[in-house]
């Protein structure tokens, strides 16, 4: 049945391709999310100058946190073709990850401006924006996605959009005032839920809950059972998420076990070294809000 799926999409993003001059992204995102891995490379060896099989291709791996290959894989896309901005944001999404974040930046904002309807770009630039902690510019670019449903907007990219809306949201009201905290603390639960009806099994929905649970102040619900449930169910979902064991390991500071502490955050720096979590735990600066904080 994934066979069939996958043939079927591939022609109509072939087609659509050809008549607009770009890729149907958003079709291409949905057949990724449908396919294997192991149907993506072959299409891919059967075909290797194919944009849309590689486009495919990429992404699959930047779901599976191959970070390297899936540059390798945009970068064939530019070889084919130089001005595809789908090649471009696939490079400056990996340089993200790598966090050379000031030319993913460049990239990612020419990208916005020239390219408005490629939501993608806006989900790598929030997440730039988010942890340059300019959260008011992370709302407007999810907003620009959320104006949208899934006619125009693949669900991943949705459900992405919706969480990283509510993250932002979060941090305004951890640094505004009382009625700021109401406004837009009720605005992270919303969007959470939103998303969770949209895809629950997606890593960021359960990691969005822990983090409402874990940060916000005690009056507003704080519960770190409640989070560690929602973070250990992220963490089934996807392991190699550093941001999650990063959260625990603030769990088992509040719980004055360090030792299970470090063993989180040791897992979090093996898998990004540069994390920006992590470095905020152990300086115990809280940029991000730290779950002993309030």
């Amino acid at each position: 049945m994934k066979s069939v799926i996958f043939f079927l999409l591939a022609f109509m993003a072939c087609w659509t391709g050809v008549s607009r001059g770009d890729l149907n992204w958003k079709l291409l995102h949905e057949q990724a999310a449908a396919v294997s891995l192991a149907e993506a490379e072959q299409a891919v060896r059967e075909d290797p100058q194919n944009i849309e099989k590689l486009y495919i291709l990429g992404l699959m791996y930047f779901d599976r946190h191959q970070d390297k290959p899936a540059d390798e894989v945009f970068a064939r896309i530019l070889a084919v073709n130089p001005n595809s901005f789908e090649g471009q944001w696939g490079r400056a999404e990996y340089l993200r990850r790598i966090h050379e974040v000031d030319r993913a930046e460049q990239v990612l904002t020419s990208i916005v401006s020239e390219y408005p309807d490629f939501f993608p770009a806006y989900i790598s630039l929030g997440h730039i924006k988010f942890f340059r902690m300019d959260f008011e510019t992370t709302t407007r670019l999810m907003n620009e996605v959320l104006r949208h449903d899934t006619t125009a907007v693949d669900t991943t990219t949705l459900v992405r959009a919706h969480c990283i809306y509510a993250g932002a949201k979060g941090m305004i009201a951890y640094y505004g005032g009382p009625l700021s905290k109401i406004i837009n603390g009720i605005n992270v639960m919303n969007h959470l839920k939103i998303a969770e009806k949209l895809q629950p099994d997606n890593v960021l929905v359960p990691y969005g809950f822990g983090c409402y649970y874990l940060l916000v102040p005690k009056v507003y619900g704080k519960n770190i059972d409640m989070a560690e449930r929602y973070f250990n169910r992220a963490m089934a979902i996807d392991p190699l998420v550093p941001d999650i064991y990063v959260r625990l390991a603030e769990i088992w500071m509040i719980r004055d076990n360090q030792g299970q502490a470090d063993e989180y955050l040791k897992k979090a720096e093996a898998l990004d070294p540069g994390n920006e979590l992590i470095s905020d735990v152990r300086s115990k600066e809280c940029k991000f809000v730290c779950g002993w904080d309030k």
